[in-house]
C-alpha cells in the first residue's frame, strides 16, 4: 500500500509538486517500495448544475500524458461498450461516464482526452443561509489502490489552456445564483 502521505496535498506551482513528490519519493524508498510514476493529468470543470441540496452533476474534460510502460496500467477497454476507459476513480462520485475524444502517439508518448460527466456529493453548511457555502471536492485517484502510479498536475500545460482566474475551472462553467469563490490544483 502507499505510504503515509497528506491526502489532502494542494499544490498551487512547480516547486510544491516537486516537493511533494520529492517526500513520497522518500517515504517509499523507506518502505524498499518503488519509485511513483508522476502521470501529468490536465482537468477542466466545464459544468456545474446542482440537483439538489446534496447533489451536484458535473461536467469536464481531462487528460492524461503516459509512457509506454503506464498505459497498460492506466486504461482498459470496457466489456460492454468496447470502448477505452480510464482506471480513475473519482472520490465521492456516482453515475460517472468517461468519453474518450482524443488519442494522440507521440514516440513513446500517449496523449488520452476523455469527457467526463459525473455525479458529485456537495456539502453545504446551512447555519449560514442564505450566505452558505457548497464545497465540492473532485478527487482522482487510480482505481488500483496499490499502483505506482501518481497523477499530477501538468504544470506547462497550465499556463498555455487556462485564462481564467480559477484553476481548472473553464469560464464557461457559470453556476446560476452562485460565485466561485476558489480552487485549487
Amino acid at each position: 500500500s502507499h505510504p503515509k502521505v497528506d491526502s489532502e496535498t494542494i499544490v498551487r506551482n512547480q516547486y510544491e509538486m516537486q516537493k511533494f513528490l520529492n517526500k513520497f519519493t522518500l517515504a517509499k524508498a523507506s518502505l524498499n517500495k518503488p519509485i511513483p510514476e508522476p502521470i501529468k493529468t490536465g482537468l477542466t470543470i466545464n459544468s456545474i448544475s446542482f440537483i439538489n441540496h446534496k447533489k451536484a452533476e458535473i461536467q469536464a474534460e481531462l487528460y492524461q500524458i503516459y509512457n509506454q510502460k503506464t498505459i497498460k496500467e492506466m486504461t482498459y477497454i470496457d466489456a460492454n461498450t468496447k470502448k477505452n476507459i480510464p482506471k480513475i476513480y473519482i472520490k465521492d462520485s456516482s453515475n460517472v461516464a468517461w468519453e474518450e475524444t482524443l488519442h494522440k502517439q507521440n514516440g513513446d508518448t500517449t496523449i488520452i482526452n476523455w469527457k467526463l460527466r459525473c455525479t458529485m456529493f456537495v456539502s453545504s453548511n446551512y447555519e449560514k443561509y442564505p450566505f452558505d457555502k457548497k464545497h465540492i471536492q473532485l478527487s482522482l485517484c487510480h482505481k488500483n489502490p496499490i499502483s505506482n502510479l501518481i497523477f499530477v498536475p501538468d504544470f506547462k500545460a497550465y499556463g498555455k489552456i487556462q485564462k481564467f482566474d480559477f484553476p481548472w475551472i473553464s469560464g464557461a462553467a457559470a453556476l446560476e445564483g452562485h460565485v466561485i469563490d476558489k480552487s485549487f490544483i
